[in-house]
């Protein structure tokens, strides 16, 4: 997720420049992504129906919590957020 987000946020904002920026950071993050996605396979081959529940459950509960908050709780308050640009607040 983090990597995404990287890539996402380099690409709505380039001019952003970070203090600890790669060269060729493009390529290093879609590597880092097929790196995951490689991982993240061969440790499902090891779950047990148990826990594919219990992973089942803590989706389910993440959900149910992002739902309540983006429906209920974020319209009512705002967020502030230190961008390179400034402190913005939505």
């Amino acid at each position: 997720m983090t990597t995404d987000s990287k890539s996402r946020i380099h690409k709505k904002y380039p001019n952003w420049k970070s203090p600890n920026a790669l060269k060729n950071s493009g390529f290093i993050s879609l590597l880092a992504m097929i790196i995951m996605i490689i991982i993240a396979f061969f440790c499902t081959l090891g779950q047990g129906i148990g826990s594919w529940i219990s992973f089942g459950v803590y989706l389910g509960f993440g959900i149910l919590l992002w739902l309540y908050m983006n429906f209920v709780r974020w319209k009512h308050s705002k967020v502030r957020i230190e961008t390179p640009d400034g402190i913005k607040e939505y």
